[in-house]
């Protein structure tokens, strides 16, 4: 009787283990890296007659008006009845020793951290807006990854650093997007400056001295419009998906 107790105890728990085995195995065939995107090569294009804006997603500009003509920007949010989980980390930087004027090369992760599969922009700008063949009407997504800069002993002042990061889709194009399902992720590695994009002085904060610099990464999609309606030209933008990561640090 011990031995068949023994010989039964030893089958439970090979079964316990094979079942662990297949579920680890399962978890891991989703969790997991899909695909790799490197933008330090991508050449910077005017893209202000491609339909793609190029300023960073950290600013917008205000409304003009022209005699009794209008050109005007619309903003607004995506509202999704499940919300898109995305998590955003910094895995390198390089040179890690920065100062005014150095070129680095960051890479970031992106990751699915919800139950459901996710489309990201995945084509470098520009791209062909759709456009509604009833009001002729154009729209496209434009997926930018910004950068900040700021200390750790005091993070409520920041640079916004020139950054070269813009991927860009169709909506209707499947090929231009990438499927994240539940744990997969990407990484981007793009080039960046540590210079301030602007001359804004809220957008330019002195740093102070000494202590410990980070850099912060942000992920921005939105869905960019532009419609004309006679001589009235409207620009929108409206944010879909975000995530930022936590600091990374720097020397």
């Amino acid at each position: 009787m011990e031995v068949v107790a023994e010989t039964t105890l030893g089958t439970t728990f090979k079964s316990l283990l094979l079942i662990a085995a297949i579920l680890f195995l399962s978890y891991s065939g989703f969790a997991q890296m899909v695909a790799t995107k490197d933008l330090t090569n991508s050449i910077p294009k005017d893209t202000s007659t491609e339909h793609v804006p190029a300023a960073s997603s950290y600013m917008r500009q205000n409304t003009e008006n022209f005699t009794n003509c209008g050109v005007g920007i619309r903003n607004g949010e995506i509202v999704k009845d499940v919300p898109e989980k995305l998590q955003l980390e910094i895995v390198n930087v390089e040179p890690n020793l920065v100062y005014d004027g150095t070129t680095i090369f960051v890479t970031v992760r992106l990751k699915n951290r919800g139950d459901r599969v996710i489309l990201v922009p995945w084509d470098t700008p520009p791209v062909k807006p759709e456009i509604d063949p009833k009001t002729g009407f154009e729209r496209w997504e434009v997926a930018t990854i910004g950068l900040k800069m700021t200390k750790r002993e005091d993070d409520q002042k920041y640079r916004i650093l020139k950054a070269e990061a813009n991927l860009a889709a169709t909506p209707s194009n499947r090929a231009q997007h990438l499927a994240l399902r539940s744990g997969e992720w990407v990484e981007i590695k793009f080039k960046a400056t540590i210079e301030c994009f602007s001359t804004e002085s809220w957008v330019c904060q002195t740093l102070p001295p000494g202590g410990h610099t980070e850099i912060q990464a942000r992920w921005s999609e939105e869905l960019s419009t532009r419609e004309v309606d006679g001589c009235d030209k409207w620009s929108g933008h409206y944010a879909s998906a975000a995530a930022e990561s936590l600091p990374f640090e720097v020397v």
